[in-house]
């Protein structure tokens, strides 16, 4: 991990990532930077489901550590994922689980969101 100060034009370096990531959702939110689902494999071609890709991390650039946090209960792929009211909503995506799941940092805990009430096609 690495951030630029473009004051300074410089790069530092931080504590590396407990495991690579790519396709992941990315988000600063408080005082931490969640790193959520994602890919660790260079072969996308892979069927079977992949359990980093219902992981999340997190990093506190104060301490500069990394941390486990909850696994999102339904891993997903190609999702879409935003904050909300200062939770992390993951949504769509290809995934077992339903369509919306949020993710509230104060409780550390995961929950259903609620479908659209027009239902999606799924092409």
């Amino acid at each position: 991990v690495w951030s630029y100060d473009p004051i300074a034009e410089s790069w530092t370096q931080h504590a590396n990532m407990p495991a690579r990531r790519g396709l992941a959702a990315v988000h600063a939110l408080g005082d931490q930077i969640f790193v959520v689902g994602g890919w660790d494999k260079t072969d996308l071609s892979a069927d079977e489901d992949q359990p980093e890709a219902g992981a999340m991390l997190a990093y506190t650039p104060a301490t500069d550590t990394w941390s486990q946090m909850p696994q999102m209960p339904h891993a997903r792929l190609l999702y879409g994922s935003d904050v909300v009211n200062g939770e992390i909503v993951v949504f769509f995506g290809v995934t077992d689980g339903p369509l919306v799941e949020i993710f509230n940092p104060e409780t550390q805990t995961w929950r259903a969101g609620t479908d659209p009430e027009v239902p999606l096609d799924a092409g």
